[in-house]
């Protein structure tokens, strides 16, 4: 405070004129102030970014990001850029202006039905029977299972009128693979299984905007279309699923995909090899599946950490590249023992595998790739799309889930994340040979109603879509009642 005038004493500012006496000490002066009504506001900054802006901050924004290892920073810039070109192209076709439905929040459940049937034929090229489960289960029945993932509180539940708790599904893998179970305890395995249909899940607002919903029943929907292989414990399995999704991804046109693939196991044996607390290792998971990096770097620097494993554990974390670089990581790993050198070897072994099967090309091993749900084991996967800043795809290897149903019996699966699919899609400009043909309309004239039911059955004999609709009358619309002419084909563009 600062006192001026001849009568301005001290105590008058101390005790009686109002102005604080709690002053910066020990040289904060040079940056601080007295206190006053300010610091007890909140002050928070706002951002908004035009075109212009985006476009001149886009480079720098996903270089930095991907230096620091924030792969989704990077892929929400450029999820974000794909889009807005996608509405530049749609207002240019419209004559200027972009239509909101080019925002492509959620995609239309036709394009929906596409994506999964594309997906479908692929799972059923390779051997898998499609199986279903109920929308409504039995709460004590997936009880065993959820673990401690998140997935446990993320449930819709409601009773039933006989007093038991039900959940609306969460999760295709869960009633799947105890559906099995019956099947592979009489020696019917291995199983391969195939589902395609929507899952329900609470979460934030901010996830259920992220899928276009308003936070309710709407943004908790999440179509999906997958597979789980049962009863196999081997190498080539895992590489059964991955290459199954590459070419789930290129049936269905997507482009500038990269899969993703780490190792619950072997990311567990190193956070195991850190010697850290049980409450440390389960915040250094939680940092290695949100990616958070800083946070993971704090607990590899606490005290009495050894130093030596915390650079072993910082380079195979960050080591992100195709089956060459995997030889590289095993330096690191030696600091580890056996288990991590062996996963490494294993990772090899799969990478070859992938190679024979055409899919290496569009693989990534992340080492620092750590999954959301608890019950993974072995390999797990992600993939990624220009376009799309979430998922499109995951799965992995859940050998220890089966055990909660009363079965020890491998497993490994994956789940076509089917509205992520389509975002990316239709970031990208949609995809050829997925949406449905043209609509053609047969105008059904009065007294020719059955040669009208004649073409329109000929016509949809040659895999067209065709819609009858009454011929208006002259002079206005059809009421229904009168119609005339003769049945007449008339070709149509989307509907």
């Amino acid at each position: 405070s600062v006192f001026l005038g001849r009568l301005t004493a001290e105590a008058f500012g101390d005790y009686a004129a109002g102005v604080n006496h709690v002053l910066p000490t020990s040289g904060t002066a040079r940056f601080a102030s007295s206190l006053g009504v300010v610091d007890f506001t909140i002050r928070s900054q706002a951002l908004n970014i035009g075109p212009a802006g985006a476009a001149a901050l886009d480079r720098a924004a996903t270089v930095m990001a991907r230096s620091e290892g924030l792969e989704g920073h990077a892929l929400a810039v450029e999820a974000r850029r794909a889009v807005e070109a996608a509405r530049a192209a749609v207002g240019a076709e419209a004559g200027g202006v972009a239509p909101a439905a080019a925002t492509v929040a959620t995609a239309a459940p036709e394009f929906e039905r596409s994506l999964a049937a594309g997906a479908r034929e692929v799972f059923s090229a390779w051997g898998y029977r499609e199986v279903g489960a109920p929308l409504f289960l039995p709460l004590e029945d997936l009880d065993p299972a959820l673990g401690s993932n998140g997935l446990r509180d993320r449930l819709f539940k409601f009773v039933d009128p006989s007093g038991r708790i039900m959940v609306v599904r969460p999760d295709w893998t869960l009633p799947v693979a105890r559906g099995a179970v019956a099947a592979l305890r009489s020696g019917s395995g291995p199983l391969r299984l195939s589902y395609a249909g929507d899952v329900y899940r609470r979460g934030s607002r901010a996830s259920a905007l992220s899928r276009g919903g308003s936070g309710g029943w709407e943004g908790a929907r999440i179509p999906q279309a997958g597979v789980e292989l049962l009863g196999l414990k081997t190498t080539w399995a895992d590489a059964e699923l991955v290459t199954m999704a590459v070419e789930v991804l290129e049936r269905c046109g997507l482009e500038g995909f990269t899969v993703c693939v780490g190792h619950a196991a072997l990311a567990e044996a190193i956070l195991a090899g850190l010697g850290a607390d049980s409450p440390t290792v389960k915040a250094m998971r939680a940092a290695l599946v949100d990616r958070d990096l800083v946070a993971w770097e704090r607990l590899l620097a606490r005290p009495g950490g050894e130093a030596g494993r915390a650079a072993a554990a910082r380079a195979l974390v960050a080591h992100r590249g195709d089956a060459r670089g995997l030889a590289e990581a095993v330096d690191a790993a030696s600091a580890f023992g056996r288990e991590v050198t062996d996963h490494l070897g294993r990772l090899g072994e799969f990478a070859s595998m992938l190679d024979a099967g055409g899919a290496a090309g569009r693989v990534v091993f992340d080492l620092g790739l750590v999954r959301d749900l608890d019950y993974y084991s072995g390999l797990v996967f992600e993939a990624y799309a220009t376009g799309c800043g979430r998922p499109v795809l995951t799965g992995g290897r859940y050998d220890g889930l089966l055990s909660s149903f009363g079965l020890d019996c491998p497993a490994v699966g994956l789940g076509v994340e089917v509205d992520a699919l389509a975002e990316a899609l239709a970031a990208q400009g949609g995809a050829a040979g997925l949406t449905p043909p043209p609509l053609r309309t047969v105008e059904v004239g009065a007294g020719r109603e059955i040669e009208a039911f004649t073409l329109a059955a000929g016509l949809r004999g040659l895999g067209l879509r065709v819609e009858l609709r009454a011929e208006p009358r002259a002079g206005g619309q059809a009421d229904g009642r009168t119609e005339r002419a003769a049945a007449a084909v008339k070709g149509g563009g989307r509907r």
